[in-house]
């Protein structure tokens, strides 16, 4: 479940508004003010152990209206804010369980567990790949949450192959046609492919459906797997 891009509009309390601004909010009704950054909230479900549970996860995705050089602003992706997307997730599970205090348990259990252990690593024919220190049920819902947090389009996946489809544009396509038709004019599906090593070992890799295997696409890989890394 995702939602569109929600403004933020706090209560900003009369003192701080300054005589005219005050002024201007008794005269004219309905008058608020909206914080330049716009939030969009994702939840997903994952069924887990033969599907008799679920996990869910709760990602932020910020924007913010910053100027450019020509008096002008733009909506520009902010950085991902873990202290925001904690608190979120506390007050869901409240509003979930009813008990502030175990969520709050549950939160901190889960921080004490520590990193995931992940590194990229050059892969075969070019591409790279990623090395996780977890079994395969693990790590796949590690990636899943991090494609989920780096706002990636999943296409499809299928739990039992355990592989994503995703869809997205390579930084070396990026430019005016980008500009002027969107990112997805120039989008290119991928596949996500995760396998076992051994029972505490995963690798993950890029693959090109189109079979073309560019440089830029190879390059891209790296790229693409870097952000990930970067998630954890």
């Amino acid at each position: 479940m995702e939602t569109n891009y929600l403004e933020n509009k706090p209560e900003v309390p009369e003192k701080n508004l300054g005589i005219f601004r005050s002024f201007f909010a008794k005269t004219v009704k309905g008058v608020n003010y909206t914080l330049p950054r716009l939030d969009k909230y994702k939840i997903r479900v994952e069924p887990i152990e033969n599907t008799q549970k679920s996990e869910v996860f709760l990602s932020i995705h910020s924007v913010d209206e910053v100027e450019t050089s020509y008096d002008q602003t733009l909506w520009q992706i902010s950085d991902r804010d873990i202290t925001l997307e904690t608190e979120m997730l506390y007050k869901f599970m409240s509003f979930l369980d009813g008990d502030a205090s175990s969520a709050r348990e549950k939160i901190l259990n889960a921080k004490d567990k520590g990193r995931v252990l992940v590194s990229l690593e050059d892969g075969i024919n070019g591409y790279a790949k990623l090395k996780f220190k977890l079994n395969l049920s693990d790590t796949w819902n590690n990636l899943s949450w991090a494609l989920t947090n780096l706002n990636i389009q999943i296409e499809d996946k299928d739990s039992k192959e355990k592989t994503f489809y995703i869809a997205i544009a390579r930084n070396s396509d990026k430019g005016i046609f980008s500009k002027l038709f969107g990112e997805k004019a120039i989008e290119n599906s991928y596949q996500i492919q995760v396998k076992n090593i051994d029972s505490e070992i995963t690798e993950v890799y890029f693959n090109d459906i189109s079979e073309k295997n560019e440089p830029e696409t190879k390059e891209f890989s790296y790229e693409f797997f870097k952000g990930i890394v970067n998630q954890f």
